[in-house]
């Protein structure tokens, strides 16, 4: 880590980056060998890997399924807690948001009836 990184409190190495936002301790993680460090120093985990039945420690964990699922996430950090959008969440519960329990309760018709 360099001396820029370390006083923004950002590093990389392989497969795992570290951000401090005030009191949050943040991990991005591509790399699933990497995965049980970041869970465990971590106040939020933000994975490109399947984590969450596998990650128990912090807060908050996002992972490539959450993506799938909800959309894009936003996160907002405060000295006193966090605040956490979806995009399909802000869409709304509508049968055009993918993923939604709207969509998932249409009736799926064979095709040529």
């Amino acid at each position: 880590m360099s001396a820029t990184e370390e006083a923004a409190g950002l590093g990389c190495s392989t497969g795992l980056c570290r951000w401090r936002k005030g009191p949050w301790r943040i991990a991005l993680v591509s790399d699933e060998r990497r995965l049980g460090e970041a869970c465990g120093s971590a106040d939020i985990v933000l994975a490109t890997v399947d984590a969450q039945s596998r990650c128990r420690g912090p807060r908050l964990v996002i992972d490539r399924r959450d993506a799938w699922k909800e959309g894009a996430q936003a996160l907002w950090l405060g000295e006193l807690g966090l605040r956490r959008e979806t995009a399909n969440g802000v869409r709304g519960d509508r049968p055009w948001v993918p993923n939604s329990p709207s969509r998932q309760a249409l009736p799926v018709r064979a095709p040529g009836v």
